[in-house]
């Protein structure tokens, strides 16, 4: 690391400049992973609050929870299998509605007898709802108050908990009448033989949510180009630096210097860039972060700032080592001019 400290000392503002570039990529990479984050939190996280192993649809061709409408009869079909079998289950009506004028996303629960799918999952009585955080705070809510819930007429608020969406909107649970039609059931436990129902895993739930597919895949490929454009950019730069500094590579290998040792120096400049330049984009998304609040979709956690962060890391030096991959085969007498 002698050379490379010292070629850092010595060229404060090329490597500043790239330092810069990479601090601005950290900052691209790990905001718009945080704000993937959240997007994917408000679309899903009430499917997360349902629970279960294994959700049953209506069969629409393809799992679709667009589309999905269980008839009372199915729904009440589907949970009598899983108390017979002893599997929570919960069935699930998905509508939207508006409480004054603001839009909610209503998810009616009924449990079978042998429990909802999840201990979590809010079961309100007729009549009553429980209120997500976002949607409270939307609404001016308490518990205790009395509201007007769209078609659904006056509901009474029991409680106020959870941080719930569904489809970026905040959550109303109330009770699914057992004359209602079900979006789906959620259950611990596959639930076969009702014809016209198709079995998937909670796990592909979300998944079959257009608008959340489409979201995601597009969020997630951005995020997938940034990383490798930092591979480029830190090999690029590489590249050329090593480039002009061959004649003092020549001399070092001259001297005695092996290629591995070379190679090692110059992976351990570009983990000094790395490090600093992705940990000062990283400490910049966190202030941001903390500065906006619930301005935006925002989520903080390992998964959005520190994957990331060491994803960046990493390609950045596999950038690197690939630069100087040429290094291995270089001869210090063509380098010092013997082949004149």
């Amino acid at each position: 690391m002698f050379l490379a400290l010292r070629d850092l000392r010595a060229a404060r503002g090329r490597f500043a400049l790239i330092t810069v570039t990479v601090a601005m990529m950290a900052l691209l990479v790990s905001f718009l992973s945080g704000l993937t984050g959240g997007l994917t939190h408000q679309s899903i996280s009430a499917l997360s609050t349902i629970g279960g192993t294994s959700a049953t649809l209506s069969d629409t061709g393809e799992a679709s929870l667009d589309r999905s409408r269980l008839d009372p009869e199915s729904t009440t079909a589907l949970l009598d299998t899983a108390a017979e079998a002893g599997i929570p289950a919960t069935a699930v009506g998905i509508d939207r509605s508006l409480i004054g004028e603001e839009s909610v996303s209503v998810l009616a629960t009924r449990p079978a007898t042998d429990g909802p799918a999840d201990a979590s999952t809010p079961l309100p009585d007729q009549g009553h709802i429980v209120l997500s955080e976002a949607a409270a705070k939307a609404t001016g809510l308490a518990a205790g108050d009395s509201a007007e819930l769209g078609r659904y007429g006056t509901v009474t608020v029991d409680a106020v908990r959870g941080d719930d969406h569904y489809s970026h909107q905040p959550v109303v649970w109330m009770h699914l009448d057992a004359d209602a039609p079900a979006t789906f059931i959620a259950s611990g436990g596959p639930l076969d033989g009702i014809p016209g129902t198709v079995g998937i895993s909670a796990g592909e739930l979300p998944g079959t949510m257009a608008s959340h597919r489409a979201e995601s895949t597009s969020l997630t490929m951005i995020n997938v180009m940034l990383l490798i454009i930092t591979a480029l950019v830190t090999g690029a730069f590489f590249t050329v630096w090593t480039i002009q500094r061959k004649p003092d590579i020549a001399t070092l290998k001259a001297l005695g210097a092996t290629s591995a040792a070379l190679v090692v120096d110059a992976l351990g400049q570009a983990a000094v860039i790395l490090a600093v330049g992705v940990g000062v984009g990283l400490a910049l998304t966190l202030g941001a972060a903390s500065l906006i609040g619930d301005g935006l979709p925002f989520v903080v956690s390992t998964s959005t700032t520190l994957y990331p962060a060491l994803a960046m890391f990493a390609l950045g030096l596999v950038g690197a080592a690939a630069a100087l991959s040429f290094l291995k085969s270089a001869s210090p007498l063509s380098a010092l001019g013997g082949n004149r």
